[in-house]
């Protein structure tokens, strides 16, 4: 029998780190239906009009940050690290009160660059083109080991705790069945590749959708991580569309468990083998298969691998889900230069 699934989420050991190692690399097709475009308009775009479904529009300042928020009590920004609190140690009640304002990595509901890499930096940019406004929040990894992190991590609500952290945030989708997600999409636009004979790198902009096997699992990340990317398209200077309508449906680039480059049978189906959809992954489950990890994110988008990125540089803008279960049930989000 299955147990109840739960309110609060089971204990975790550590904190974890996402960083995928080479072998994780996004590098199949997740889907026929990702269409690269040069300069695509946001009507011709797989997605909601927004006349019809508002946006959440995300600013930030064209200066690039650099560091992690992880490091950042080292980078001069401790308002980060309070925003989740030591061992034991609840959340600052000057970060709860000002809804992580002073922190520059918490743009509600995203965690920028929470575990990208210390040489890495991000930054808001006006990008003529985008798909909405003029705008898009850039990512930039500065040589072979660096990565940018972009993490969905909900808002700052009562929060959520285990016996090791406490956070401020509360992620709306936790705990959410994976069988409720319908769509996702997003856009990416590349400055820069290490490619210098192609000018492509699409396998470098990728989302990693995380999900537990049961209500009660106990993994320090994610029982399994599905990863997707476009395997065509991501040229220089232009921007390119990932369409994942049907998630459920479209094949992962890859799958990797926790911890990694380890076998432990996490990305399994019931009957065997390693699941390529969500969809074979959901099959044949007792128990119902949550969104989110351990670690209180339930997406991610990326910039590099830390593995052999080179100089990477790149943006993202329309990143869009759909979830069945709720009224507003579609959230679109759309990055734009501004003044905090």
């Amino acid at each position: 029998k299955c147990k109840d699934q739960p309110t609060e989420k089971p204990p975790q050991s550590e904190r974890p780190s996402e960083s995928p190692s080479e072998s994780e690399r996004p590098s199949e097709s997740p889907s026929e239906s990702e269409k690269p475009s040069e300069s695509l308009s946001p009507s011709e775009k797989p997605s909601e009009n927004p006349s019809e479904t508002p946006r959440t529009i995300i600013e930030g300042i064209d200066e690039p940050t650099k560091g992690n928020a992880i490091a950042s009590i080292d980078a001069g920004h401790p308002e980060c690290v309070a925003g989740f609190g030591g061992e034991g140690d609840p959340p600052s009640q000057k970060w709860l009160d000002k809804k992580g304002e002073d922190c520059p990595f918490y743009k509600n509901p995203f965690y920028i660059n929470r575990d990208g890499t210390k040489d890495s930096e991000f930054y808001f940019d006006t990008l003529a083109d985008a798909p909405f406004g003029n705008g898009a929040l850039c990512g930039r990894a500065n040589g072979d080991t660096s990565k940018f992190t972009l993490e969905y991590f909900g808002d700052i609500s009562e929060g959520i705790s285990n016996d090791k952290y406490t956070s401020p945030i509360r992620n709306f989708l936790y705990a959410y069945q994976v069988d409720n997600l319908e769509d996702m999409s997003y856009d990416f636009f590349v400055k820069s590749c290490k490619d210098s004979v192609t000018n492509a790198c699409p396998e470098q902009f990728y989302m990693s959708v995380y999900v537990r096997s049961t209500p009660t699992s106990t993994s320090p990340l994610s029982d399994c991580t599905f990863v997707y990317s476009a395997t065509s398209g991501g040229i220089k200077g232009t921007w390119t569309t990932v369409d994942l309508s049907n998630i459920l449906d479209k094949t992962a680039s890859t799958t990797y468990t926790y911890p990694r480059d380890t076998d432990n049978g996490g990305c399994d189906t019931t009957s065997g083998g390693r699941a390529k959809t969500l969809r074979e992954y959901l099959s044949g489950r007792l128990c119902p298969v949550l969104l989110t990890n351990n670690a209180y994110y339930t997406f991610s988008w990326n910039i590099g691998d830390s593995k052999d990125n080179g100089e990477l540089e790149g943006c993202y803008d329309n990143i869009q889900f759909k979830v069945n279960t709720l009224d507003d049930n579609t959230r679109i989000y759309d990055f734009e230069p501004g003044s905090k």
